[in-house]
């Protein structure tokens, strides 16, 4: 995990090996706000190797007050910056409240994605997403061991896509993203 202040020469080496399938980052974990010029050093790595930015990304929230540190708004500065840096958004923005932001960077940057990590789970965000920014950006993810996988995997199942759109979400887009 990339932390503000890292040691950039170590994550280099790290990023280089093929093991390794991203950045992640947690600004909210951090206390330190997503916007922040500390975080470009992981989105210039991100442009320079390929590999993406993974991020915790979450409404506003009156009762985890920490977690405005991660709106999903707060990453445009880096994308805007790092043209070529690739970004996924965990959790797809966390609640509906951000699903409007979050489909805005989408439709602006397309190098943004995003996965269905998280405890909400209505299988009409996911058609949403797929509708609105393309199923090649949507990713299943589980937060395991937090959250039973079977609650996103049921949100894909349930949501009306096809076949072919179920199978890229679940699988096909994450060998995309992260590398085969």
């Amino acid at each position: 995990m990339f932390h503000p202040g890292a040691d950039v020469d170590r994550l280099e080496t790290e990023v280089a090996d093929p093991h390794c399938v991203g950045i992640k980052i947690h600004p909210s974990m951090n206390g330190v706000p997503a916007d922040d010029l500390a975080y470009r050093a992981a989105f210039e790595l991100s442009a320079r190797v390929g590999k993406p930015v993974l991020t915790h990304s979450w409404e506003d929230s009156p009762t985890n007050p920490t977690q405005h540190l991660s709106h999903p708004k707060r990453f445009e500065v880096h994308l805007r910056a790092c043209p070529d840096a690739h970004l996924i958004l965990g959790h797809a923005g966390g609640r509906p409240s951000t699903a409007e932001t979050v489909v805005d960077l989408c439709e602006r940057y397309p190098q943004v994605a995003v996965d269905l990590a998280g405890d909400y789970f209505d299988s009409g965000l996911v058609g949403m997403l797929c509708a609105r920014i393309g199923s090649g950006r949507v990713l299943f993810a589980s937060d395991m061991n937090w959250i039973d996988p079977r609650c996103a995997l049921g949100a894909v199942l349930g949501s009306q896509l096809s076949d072919e759109d179920v199978l890229k979400c679940l699988r096909g887009n994450a060998l995309t993203l992260l590398g085969e």
